[in-house]
């Protein structure tokens, strides 16, 4: 087996949990953040919501006080001894706690996921299946079969919850792969097909393993991010996209990936790469760093940007997703969190670029604002074209770029100190006569720091034709006797000094 199938394995093991604790495979009634659904039926509720597409109302008990006639019936069938209670609405919910608090507390819980992630996780969930997720399991599971997400909203703080279907109804796909381990495959599901038709056919494979089916309705929160993760890594077609990747089967150990050594990708520089002002397409701006990325990005190569926040990496970003437009290309974005996508597109939106965009996860958008913004690029957008001045612009910003590079790489450039082992004067050019050791004979070398290290600063401080040279056969502070060499560091015939 190759290094990428195992990665492959290791890799969706991570996604899909086939413990209790994974809420998909196992919904725990009894919390607070679960509404068992009592009335209507399993089937007229499927109909409505899901066939007829419509929004039904939680029941709320009628106040007896601002209701004249049921609160007078209320009262009289109370003195009969036969009490009752008045409800408005069509469903009728039941929780651990005030069936208020809890539709509360799941809505909430959804906007903020929303929010977060642009996910809804907020299902309504028809039919369970009660067994044991494998055989060393000591505690039953209570597993939803078909999910349907919905809305759920408040319009007035005295109006019932109102709920509605925002989404196709599924088959749990964590339950189908879990089966699969066992050998065990459900029927096919169409949300258009009679529920109780299919709760047939469900409650006989369920007899025949020895489960329980409820034909049960609950509200609950179902995270499938990691579930849909896990589904794309076993489609056939991704895996083999996957194999063909060099980045991934690079990770994956399979084969060597040619990556830029730290002192390429610190010498990146836009100037020796020939990438002129004209030719960088920038819509924000962007230091040296930024510009390195971006280069980076253009050559095809692979990198992690990081760096704090307020560094800069959303705006690199929304250069790198310009320059890629320019060039022809298709970007996509993605992002942990949504909050991260909005910085992203609203920079892009600052630069007249959201033509060009499309919010995958825009939880505030409706079907007819995705169509409007998918037409309206292929529809045409107005052409553009750079004006002479801004071209003529980017030129002196070249110009002045060119220059400042210039001086500081002077201003940087490594340069002999005069007291060193050297082959060639830096400052000269001309040939300095080597030691016996290899080196160059350098003057001042006294055992005593002090004094020839303020005998040296007074040399250096004179210009080269006004230093003095050692006569020939002179001891040296250090006692030794040297040949005839200048003290600034020429042999006799190269110096000018008197």
């Amino acid at each position: 087996m190759a290094r990428i199938d195992q990665k492959l394995k290791v890799w969706r093991n991570k996604l899909f949990d086939k413990s209790r604790n994974n809420e998909m495979l196992n919904v725990r009634t009894t919390r607070k953040k679960y509404v068992s659904i009592k009335t209507p039926g399993y089937v007229e509720i499927y109909d409505k919501i899901v066939m007829n597409d419509r929004q039904l109302s939680f029941k709320q008990p009628i106040d007896q006080n601002t209701n004249f006639v049921v609160g007078s019936t209320m009262a009289l069938m109370t003195k009969l001894g036969f009490p009752m209670a008045a409800y408005k609405g069509d469903i009728l919910g039941v929780s651990v706690g005030d069936i208020n608090d809890t539709l509360y507390a799941l809505r909430k819980d959804t906007e903020h996921y929303k929010n977060e992630f642009g996910v809804d996780i907020l299902h309504l969930s028809f039919g369970y299946i009660t067994w044991k997720l494998s055989p060393e399991d000591n505690d039953m599971s209570n597993t939803p079969l078909i999910n349907v997400p919905v809305h759920l909203e408040r319009k007035k703080i005295n109006t019932p919850y109102l709920i509605s279907k925002i989404g196709d109804a599924v088959l749990n796909p964590a339950l189908i792969y879990l089966l699969e381990d066992y050998g065990i495959s459900l029927p096919e599901f169409d949300q258009n097909m009679k529920i109780d038709k299919y709760f047939d056919q469900i409650e006989k494979i369920a007899n025949l393993n020895g489960w329980k089916f409820n034909r049960d309705v609950g509200l609950n929160l179902l995270k499938y991010q990691k579930i849909s993760m896990f589904i794309d890594l076993n489609n056939p077609e991704n895996i083999q996209r996957i194999k063909n990747n060099k980045l991934l089967t690079s990770i994956s150990g399979d084969r060597p990936y040619d990556k830029l050594t730290i002192e390429e990708v610190n010498n990146i520089s836009n100037n020796q790469d020939g990438i002129s002002e004209t030719n960088q397409i920038l819509v924000l701006d962007a230091d040296s760093s930024q510009l390195d990325a971006i280069t980076l990005a253009e050559k095809g190569e692979s990198f992690v940007l990081y760096g704090p926040p307020g560094t800069g990496k959303s705006q690199t970003i929304t250069n790198l997703i310009a320059t890629s437009l320019y060039h022809g290309k298709k970007v996509l974005f993605v992002a942990q969190k949504l909050a991260a996508l909005e910085v992203v597109y609203n920079k892009l939106k600052q630069v007249r670029l959201d033509d060009f965009c499309l919010l995958l996860h825009d939880v505030k958008a409706k079907k007819k604002e995705v169509i409007d913004k998918i037409y309206k690029p292929l529809e045409g957008i107005q052409r553009t074209k750079v004006t002479d001045s801004a071209i003529k612009k980017l030129q002196e910003l070249e110009d002045t770029k060119v220059l400042i590079n210039s001086y500081f790489k002077n201003v940087h450039e490594k340069i002999m100190p005069p007291f060193q082992t050297v082959r060639k004067d830096p400052r000269r050019g001309s040939s300095v006569p080597a030691s016996p050791r290899g080196g160059a004979s350098v003057p001042f070398g006294g055992q005593r720091r002090g004094e020839n290290h303020h005998r040296q600063d007074a040399f250096l401080s004179h210009p080269p034709h006004r230093r003095r040279c050692l006569p020939a056969g002179k001891e040296h502070p250090s006692g030794h006797r040297r040949r005839q060499i200048s003290d600034c560091g020429l042999p006799p015939g190269d110096c000018r000094s008197p």
